[in-house]
């Protein structure tokens, strides 16, 4: 369940938005805080999607013209562009994209496989914890096992008795 206070952050985020004249935007969550397989301290994950489109630079500029957020970061030349901030009441970390929605498909996708097998989301954990003990999760900027979620879940699709079915089963 995403809590109070991240609940404030999106509305935040929005507040900012429609004063910067993007009145019809919407801000998403996603990410572990939406598929239950964060940590209290992980940072929340923001898609925002914008009727015009977006560059690193242009939502930078926006944040940076606000109090409500602060240690902004363009990042254009990731894998998927993205502005770093922290909210400033919160103390949160948050990664702000837009663009395309695949992060917020995966989100519901590994939220279904954590609630339709309960076996699924402690796994997930504990890989999560081991890449966070081994500097592989996390935002420092070193090389990371990125989507272990969605290893674990392709594991588990792929034993010899499956406990998750395939995408291709899911459909048919």
């Amino acid at each position: 369940m995403i809590m109070p206070k991240r609940v404030k952050i999106c509305g935040d985020m929005r507040e900012v938005l429609l004063e910067a004249g993007h009145t019809s935007c919407l801000v998403y969550p996603y990410g572990s805080t939406m598929n239950s397989v964060g940590f209290t301290d992980s940072d929340l994950d923001l898609y925002l999607d914008l009727p015009i489109s977006a560059e690193t630079t242009k939502i930078d500029k926006i944040l940076e013209s606000c109090s409500q957020f602060v240690d902004i970061e363009a990042v254009p030349n990731a894998r998927v562009p993205i502005v770093k901030a922290v909210h400033f009441l919160s103390g949160i970390k948050c990664d702000i994209s837009f663009g395309h929605k695949a992060s917020l498909w995966n989100t519901e996708f590994i939220r279904f496989c954590c609630l339709f097998d309960p076996r699924v989301r402690p796994l997930i954990m504990v890989v999560r914890h081991w890449g966070r003990v081994q500097g592989l999760v996390g935002r420092d900027g070193k090389v990371r096992l990125s989507n272990y979620a969605l290893t674990v879940i392709a594991y588990l699709q792929q034993i010899t008795h499956p406990v998750l079915h395939s995408v291709q089963q899911l459909l048919t």
